[in-house]
């Protein structure tokens, strides 16, 4: 890993490699060394494309499922606490940025697409719960628009249509404000499509967050 650096290699690797390393230690069961190379080595300021920020986006889902699925059986509550406030700091930080840098984007490359529109159905998620008005607006705007370009990439592709946007309509049903919470209907969704999403793109191992999301309805 000596030679992993973004001076020694392209961002895409760097970030791709350390994301492998990180998937394997949460194997393990050790959340704070996944942790450690997710602040280190995944996630840092000037990943301005796509590719160099997908690894990071997919991560910290990653870890967030994680962290959410530990509850107290195997975390005491003052720490568990402390992980939580520190992902929700980082949600901020990451979707800040990534949101900041996609001003211009188009949709298209689809496994990005879904995991930019994870985390701003995150942030409208925790914005509406603490009453920032101003930042959820902004959230939402951006999920209106990049949901209805979705649609249009889509055209006349039913296939594609079903898994690419329904994908975000089963986030927004499991992930999404309170009003939009939908758990039996968000399983009925993806029971449907779950089973084949070679059409989104990525390598299993980037789609697993899907499968994962799956597994939680289950």
């Amino acid at each position: 890993s000596k030679y992993w650096d973004v001076s020694e290699k392209h961002a895409f690797i760097t970030t791709h490699n350390w994301w492998h390393l990180a998937l394997l230690y949460l194997e393990l069961d050790d959340l704070q060394s996944a942790m450690h190379i997710f602040r280190q080595h995944i996630w840092r300021k000037n990943l301005d494309r796509r590719a160099d920020q997908i690894g990071a986006l997919s991560m910290f889902w990653i870890l967030s499922m994680v962290i959410d699925s530990k509850g107290e059986a195997k975390m005491g509550d003052v720490r568990l606490q402390k992980v939580k406030e520190e992902i929700g700091e980082l949600w901020q930080t990451v979707m800040d940025y990534v949101m900041h840098t996609n001003k211009n984007v188009e949709v298209g490359y689809k496994l990005y697409d879904l995991l930019f529109m994870r985390g701003v159905i995150e942030m409208k998620r925790r914005y509406s719960e603490n009453k920032k008005d101003a930042k959820y607006r902004q959230f939402e705007q951006w999920f209106q628009k990049r949901y209805t370009e979705m649609v249009e990439f889509c055209g006349d592709n039913v296939e594609l249509k079903e898994k690419f946007v329904g994908l975000v309509d089963c986030m927004q049903m499991m992930y999404g404000e309170a009003q939009n919470v939908d758990h039996d209907a968000a399983y009925d969704r993806l029971s449907k499509i779950i089973s084949d999403l070679n059409i989104i793109g990525g390598s299993r191992e980037q789609r697993f967050v899907f499968d994962q999301m799956y597994i939680d309805l289950l």
